[in-house]
C-alpha cells in the first residue's frame, strides 16, 4: 500500500524514522509545517502499538502540525491523531 501512495504523491519524500515501538513512513514538509504520515493496511491490536509509536520518535525532532494513518477502510480519530481510508484521503486531493 505504501507504494500506490508514493506513486500516487511523486512530490512526497518519505523517510523512514525507525525505532523499537515503530517507524514513521512519510514526513512531508510544506512550509513550516510538517505532517507525519502512517500507511497500513489494517489497525488491528497486533499492530497499533507499532503504527501509533511511530509518530513518538519523529515528534523528539520535529513539532508535527498533522498525524495520519492511512488504511484501507477504518475511519476513527484518536486524540490528535486522524485514521483515514486511502479512498478518502486522496478524494481531498482532487
Amino acid at each position: 500500500m505504501e507504494q500506490t501512495i508514493i506513486h500516487q504523491n511523486p512530490h512526497w519524500t518519505g523517510k523512514n524514522y525507525p525505532n523499537n515501538a515503530g517507524e514513521c513512513d512519510f514526513v512531508v514538509k510544506k512550509g513550516f509545517d510538517y505532517q507525519a504520515i502512517q500507511v497500513c493496511y489494517e489497525l488491528i491490536p497486533e499492530n497499533s502499538k507499532r503504527e501509533f509509536g511511530g509518530f513518538d520518535i519523529i515528534e523528539k525532532d520535529i513539532k508535527l502540525s498533522k498525524k495520519t494513518i492511512i488504511t484501507y477502510n477504518q475511519e476513527q480519530q484518536e486524540k490528535d491523531i486522524e485514521v483515514v481510508p486511502a479512498w478518502k484521503y486522496f478524494s481531498s486531493f482532487f
